[in-house]
């Protein structure tokens, strides 16, 4: 309905609320209102940081050794039943229950976003030490963490804008000979990105705030009037 989608699609709240809305609309741009309570704000949306997420078994801490001692000791070994179909539920059971255990399922990020073709293993090892600062600074904030944090990103800032501009240069000069083959690299460089494509619609956002106005109303039904 109008075209309209709702960006922001995951709680923005520690107790999991949804406080940010962004809607948008991929034919036109909504501008600034003219009397308003609240500070313009300005979002450049992309496709660069979609995710999406998946179930998996944690299978990297599965050991084999705890896990056939605990078969050992379930009744599937110690008292096998007699009867087939008892057995084959037995079997079952015993297996699900101790892999649950042993390798339970964690929800994992899969990224969408288009790797770099610069970016190398230099690269992922200073947006590790980057990631583990601010972690540190996370746990313990303080000036010393902070200015640490803060020197290394503008580290790797650095290194990011290095080996793009190695990358590229490097890349464009090889393709000199070949017009073909330079405009496919200079159209990688320039090609804007895919806008992306978001599940909510304008009427969830519209039930989204009712049920909204609909519990407030009921959490203040008991509260004194007062007439303005």
């Amino acid at each position: 309905m109008n075209n309209l989608v709702q960006v922001v699609q995951s709680s923005t709240h520690t107790a999991g609320h949804q406080l940010d809305v962004v809607v948008v609309r991929s034919d036109s741009m909504v501008p600034p209102p003219v009397v308003s309570d609240h500070s313009m704000m300005g979002l450049h949306c992309s496709n660069q940081y979609d995710s999406s997420f998946y179930t998996c078994r944690s299978c990297r801490s599965f050991s084999y050794n705890d896990f056939e001692h605990d078969l050992l000791q379930s009744d599937l070994v110690r008292c096998l039943p007699d009867d087939v179909s008892e057995l084959i539920a037995a079997y079952d059971d015993t297996l699900r229950s101790l892999i649950d255990i042993h390798a339970p399922y964690r929800r994992m990020r899969r990224s969408n976003r288009q790797s770099q073709c610069w970016f190398d293993a230099e690269c992922r090892a200073a947006k590790r030490t980057t990631r583990s600062l601010e972690r540190s600074y996370r746990r313990q904030p303080s000036d010393g963490t902070l200015s640490a944090w803060k020197s290394q990103f503008s580290s790797q800032s650095g290194l990011f804008q290095r080996k793009a501009s190695e990358y590229w240069s490097t890349t464009l000069a090889s393709c000199s000979n070949d017009a073909r083959q330079l405009w496919n690299k200079i159209n990688q460089v320039i090609k804007p990105p895919i806008a992306s494509k978001f599940t909510y619609s304008a009427s969830d956002l519209a039930m989204h705030f009712i049920g909204k106005v609909d519990k407030i109303r009921a959490n203040t039904a008991s509260a004194p009037h007062h007439v303005l």
